[in-house]
């Protein structure tokens, strides 16, 4: 049975952790791939789309795990990464971190432990899409409309006391839609 058509990747230049891993993914139901490479785990992103993506930190030869999670962060934002490496190091965990890595586990690899980071990530992924969603929802059902001046100064005014805990009444006729001021906007939200 297949798991909510989850692809996964896994990039590491062990032949035998990428079928070990690609095996047991697959037995679980996701959709797995492999790449022994930064370079071919690129190539694979670019064909075919990939949610979750395990990535071994050091590889011989052309790009490491680091330049390879930054690549995949920068072209695929939305793919989760998973660091894999048998040299773990507070500095390569720290990096990751930094580039956007959802997690980081060390081998020898526990496949409860790969499988649990994965249900895990995959999770915290679907929590900021509907995050996102969310935002997007109230953004535009909230939204100041209009051009003219005096709705300009409205925001101006806005955006002035928003910092504050200071409060703005906005009063007109029915249905001119002073009752937005109902709601709480933040300065970054008349910065965009």
């Amino acid at each position: 049975m297949k798991k909510r058509n989850i692809t996964i990747l896994i990039i590491d230049d062990e032949p035998n952790v990428c079928s070990s891993l690609q095996g047991v993914l697959e037995d679980e139901g996701y959709t797995a791939y492999t790449a022994q490479s930064g370079e071919k785990g690129l190539e694979q992103l670019a064909r075919q789309e990939v949610n979750i993506v395990l990535l071994d930190i050091l590889m011989p030869g052309g790009i490491d795990g680091i330049e390879t999670l930054r690549r995949i962060k920068s072209d695929y934002p939305d793919v989760g990464v998973i660091m894999i490496t048998g040299h773990g190091s507070y500095e390569y965990a720290l990096e990751a971190g930094k580039l956007g890595a959802l997690d980081f586990i060390e081998k020898p690899l526990s496949i409860d432990k790969v499988l649990t980071r994965i249900e895990q990530a995959l999770k915290n992924m679907r929590l900021e899409a509907e995050n996102v969603q969310f935002k997007r929802e109230v953004e535009e059902k909230y939204k100041l409309i209009g051009e003219s001046s005096a709705m300009q100064e409205i925001q101006k005014t806005i955006a002035r006391v928003a910092p504050t805990n200071g409060r703005v009444l906005i009063t007109g006729e029915s249905g001119t839609g002073q009752g937005v001021s109902r709601t709480c906007y933040s300065q970054s939200e008349f910065e965009k």
